[in-house]
């Protein structure tokens, strides 16, 4: 077997396992078929093979006799064919692989915030890792339970790590002792620094005011910030959102205040219990007998009113009642007057009212005993056929 491709005539002459899964699978089957010592190197020009992949025409090939014999040198013995310069050889320069090792350097903070949600925890926290961290410098001999002292450097701790996260290159700046540019989100709120903490400043230099509130501390959105709002809330037993940020610009400034505290409010569990609105209780269909056009006092629906107190013709005083007949559709409505509210009374009323509005078809009362009473005399009108 002949091929002009060195590469190929490697492959077969070596090892599969040498090779990757492709290649190695078509080298075992080649192998299974021909004894790779039956193999030789031809050059290119002297493969008839060759001819076809470099776009020959078939007249080109009718008289092409390297197509049509082979090589002139293959019909010769074998002693005479050309010297084969191609050798596999036998040892290997070693394989040296070159292997990329990629370092993510992790900047976890030395305390997770958002594992906190309580800010008097993580100030707490936060103090005693301080005070560890102090010891192991030889910088402090603290001992039992923490100190407002320690609270404050807590506090300051993360106020400066907000501050950098954020504002890093405005601090840089104004540490150089150069101005902040215009283009800056704080440049209109003349940011200073006092006791390497960023502040503002307002226009109440010469008042009484303490040196917090005359030059509040710019403190931008953040989870620390949102801790500092609930717990002003919670201290002030559930403030809204006004009363809460009046507290917070005693000593803080946060850009965008009203809209971060109502944001963080809308958390609250107990705020949000108590502004729970009712549920909405979904009216029913109405009957066919009040949707249907009709004459008015078709459907009426009955019922008495309170006593009212009236003075007769002799001025005395002396109680009547108002028995009502509603329509149920034009919601038309008849008004009998009657001193008590008997079934007597109540059944002569409503033959005054069938007498000037009307049959009526249905009727729509309360359980009240007059009405049952009266229901049982009708009844027994209709069974006599009784007018």
């Amino acid at each position: 077997m002949w091929t002009d491709s060195e590469i190929c005539l490697h492959w077969i002459k070596s090892s599969a396992t040498e090779w990757k899964q492709f290649v190695s699978n078509r080298v075992v089957e080649i192998q299974d078929c021909v004894v790779p010592d039956r193999w030789f190197h031809c050059p290119g020009l002297e493969n008839p093979a060759d001819r076809l992949t470099r776009g020959v025409s078939a007249v080109s090939l009718k008289s092409d006799d390297l197509w049509w014999s082979g090589p002139r040198w293959l019909k010769s013995p074998r002693h005479d064919w050309p010297q084969q310069k191609f050798r596999v050889p036998d040892e290997y320069m070693q394989e040296k692989r070159i292997v990329v090792h990629t370092a993510i350097v992790s900047d976890d903070p030395l305390i997770d915030i958002f594992r906190f949600s309580s800010l008097t925890r993580l100030l707490r926290v936060t103090a005693y890792v301080l005070r560890f961290l102090g010891k192991l410098g030889g910088k402090s001999t603290q001992t039992g339970p923490l100190v407002a002292a320690e609270i404050s450097e807590a506090e300051e701790f993360w106020v400066k790590q907000v501050q950098r996260e954020q504002f890093d290159f405005e601090i840089t700046r104004l540490n150089r002792g150069q101005q902040i540019p215009a283009a800056s989100r704080i440049w209109s709120l003349a940011p200073c620094l006092q006791e390497g903490l960023l502040c503002i400043k307002g226009r109440l230099e010469q008042s009484e005011l303490t040196q917090e509130e005359k030059h509040p501390i710019l403190l931008p959105r953040s989870k620390y910030t949102d801790l500092l709002i609930l717990h002003e809330h919670n201290r002030g037993f559930h403030l809204g959102v006004i009363a809460a940020l009046s507290r917070l610009r005693e000593r803080f400034w946060i850009p965008k205040g009203r809209q971060s505290v109502k944001s963080v409010l809308k958390s609250c569990l107990v705020c949000r219990k108590y502004s729970a609105k009712p549920a909405r209780q979904q009216t029913g269909q109405l009957p066919q007998d009040r949707a249907v056009a009709c004459p008015p006092f078709t459907t009426v629906g009955t019922d008495f009113t309170g006593a009212i107190t009236v003075k007769t013709t002799g001025g005395a005083l002396q109680k009547v009642y108002i028995v009502l007949f509603t329509c149920a559709v034009t919601r038309a409505v008849h008004f009998e007057v009657v001193s008590n509210m008997s079934v007597k009374n109540f059944i002569m009323s409503l033959r005054r009212f069938l007498a000037r509005r009307g049959c009526v078809k249905v009727f729509y009362s309360d359980n009240a005993k007059t009405f049952r009473s009266s229901r049982e005399i009708l009844k027994g009108f209709k069974s006599n056929k009784a007018t």
